[in-house]
């Protein structure tokens, strides 16, 4: 029913838009035809949305776009558009030559999780650290995809954890590196001779020193029997060693005064030792050595 003959037509537009009405008239042979723009519009509608909820730092744009409209924000803006970024309530006014239409918003906020995983930190080989993101009400997601509060770690890397409660989310990352410990090795436990010494040698670059008697030198002499350790430091990281020394005391042996024999005669030097073995000046290895002749005579007993 777009056309019509009435002297007074009547129509009606079935949608929103702009239209080109045409009057096309008769009159002694004579046609003549006029047009007008004619534009149809309602009453804005406008919608904001349902109140929410964000996150802290989250935002939300406010879209009251309408044909042919002004806008008139609570902040007195008038832009079709708002950007919020804090919590609070929200109204737009949405003016055409209808009328008036106004819509509301509450805009609420809901704090992130706190989490903090600590300063990134350094480890000695061996040890572990238990990384703790507990949060009440919260859900956890780490890097390896496991999902418990807490993390044990006992080797370098980067790890993080995303923490979410109320549907908002933390996330933050610690770097653990792990130093090596250092390598000591004092030797096998070991016996000495009484008189005899022994230095014991830790030096390692870059070291701290301290044996059982709390000096702190890098090597200690040993004299006298007993139990010695020491623990170097290299990057915080320490290691020790434990030695055992035992002392045997020298074996004694006494041929007797040097001597005078007659033409003829004989002496039988006497080494006797428990547990030994002799070594004589002629090479033998017995015990007792028979003298028939002058000279010079020496043995040596060895007690291991």
């Amino acid at each position: 029913n777009n056309t019509s003959v009435d002297p007074n037509p009547v129509h009606l537009f079935s949608y929103n838009g702009t239209f080109t009405v045409t009057l096309i008239t008769y009159s002694g042979g004579i046609v003549d035809t006029s047009s007008q723009q004619l534009t149809i519009t309602t009453i804005p509608t406008v919608f904001l949305g349902n109140d929410t909820t964000l996150c802290q730092g989250d935002t939300i744009t406010l879209n009251a776009t309408d044909t042919n409209a002004t806008y008139l924000w609570q902040d007195n803006s008038t832009s079709p558009f708002l950007n919020v970024i804090q919590q609070g309530t929200y109204w737009v006014e949405v003016t055409n030559i209808c009328g008036t239409t106004a819509d509301t918003i509450n805009v609420n906020y809901t704090t992130l999780p706190a989490i903090y995983l600590g300063n990134d930190t350094t480890l000695c080989q061996g040890e572990s650290l238990t990384i703790d993101a507990t949060t009440t009400n919260a859900t956890y997601i780490w890097q390896d995809n496991s999902t418990n509060p807490t993390f044990n770690t006992t080797q370098q890397g980067i790890y993080w954890v995303q923490v979410t409660a109320n549907n908002c989310s933390s996330t933050d990352t610690i770097n653990i590196n792990i130093n090596p410990l250092p390598i000591i090795y004092l030797g096998n436990d070991t016996i000495l001779c009484q008189g005899e010494s022994l230095t014991l040698d830790a030096t390692t670059p870059n070291a701290f020193y301290l044996w059982q008697d709390n000096s702190t030198n890098p090597s200690f002499d040993v004299t006298q029997q007993g139990t010695y350790w020491v623990e170097i430091t290299v990057n915080n990281c320490s290691s020790t060693d434990t030695i055992n020394v035992n002392f045997n005391p020298v074996p004694t042996v006494y041929l007797g005064n040097d001597t005078l024999l007659c033409q003829g005669e004989s002496l039988i030097l006497d080494a006797t030792t428990a547990n030994a073995t002799y070594l004589w000046q002629d090479n033998s290895t017995n015990p007792f050595f028979n003298v028939t002749q002058q000279g010079i005579y020496w043995v040596q007993v060895t007690v291991k």
